[in-house]
């Protein structure tokens, strides 16, 4: 049962996280044309990295959750415990672009 809840859980978060970084992806495309690069690919350089450190996602009950970029492409999200500021890896996604739409998996 609990597997199923974390499952329901990192699938709400990588939703989120896709959401977040579309909406960082079209700020950059607003003030540059160079997101993605000739071979289809993402340039997480021209989106700033900086900008992809703690990038709040979510905030559920006593937990809030973050997401860094780690690599190109991949991005881990942190779960927060608010109460006591303990924070611990939830999940890792792999971030790109498949026939023009971004993914998140």
């Amino acid at each position: 049962m609990i597997d199923k809840v974390q499952g329901v859980s990192k699938g709400e978060i990588a939703n989120r996280l896709k959401e977040a970084l579309q909406q960082k992806i079209d700020e950059t495309k607003a003030k540059q044309d160079k997101v993605l690069q000739a071979d289809g690919t993402i340039n997480w350089d021209e989106i700033g990295r900086t900008e992809l450190v703690d990038l709040k996602l979510a905030s559920f009950l006593d937990w809030e959750y973050k997401a860094t970029m780690q690599a190109n492409g991949i991005m881990e999200v942190k779960e927060v415990d608010k109460r006591t500021g303990e924070t611990r890896v939830f999940a890792t996604y792999t971030v790109q672009f498949i026939d023009g739409k971004l993914t998140v998996n």
